[in-house]
């Protein structure tokens, strides 16, 4: 393996890394399947309903067409819709028209709220905490220099 291709190993475990740690334990609610914080870094993902902290890269993703159009969209067959600025409940999410459309950046405001219906059929809600674009200074392998989105989220457990 080459050095360029061992450095960029390299940094993708330790954004992984970065990632995992920023999640926060399972909720004592019988209810609730999951919820915590998390700060995704561009183009990476994030699995709703994995328990574990080695998420396979399903249902959300902090993607990126460009250098600079980023967007926050569904993956694996997860669905989402845009709920507002109010917390929804698990059955204000269920009824929301979910859609397989990439949310852009300039729409991902800190406090907004958006339903996710997982692709194990889970309902979820996610709350913008915070939106850091691309760095002016960008150096690639500077984690630091990465547009990231951080964001708040509840996994309810499905009803039987």
């Amino acid at each position: 393996m080459n050095r360029k291709a061992s450095n960029e190993i390299g940094w993708r475990r330790l954004a992984v890394l970065l990632l995992i740690f920023q999640v926060h334990g399972i909720p004592a609610d019988p209810g609730i399947r999951r919820s915590g914080n998390v700060k995704l870094l561009q183009t990476f993902s994030i699995d709703l309903d994995d328990l574990s902290d080695d998420w396979p890269f399903k249902d959300i993703r902090f993607g990126a067409v460009s250098e600079l159009e980023f967007y926050l969209g569904p993956v694996q067959g997860a669905r989402m819709a845009i709920f507002g600025r109010s917390q929804p409940s698990e059955q204000a999410c269920e009824a929301s028209r979910m859609t397989g459309n990439n949310i852009p950046l300039s729409a991902l405001v800190p406090g907004l709220h958006i339903c996710v219906k997982t692709n194990e059929g889970r309902f979820a809600v996610v709350r913008i905490d915070a939106v850091k674009p691309l760095s002016p200074d960008f150096v690639r392998g500077d984690i630091s220099t990465l547009a990231s989105l951080s964001f708040s989220f509840v996994v309810w457990e499905k009803r039987k």
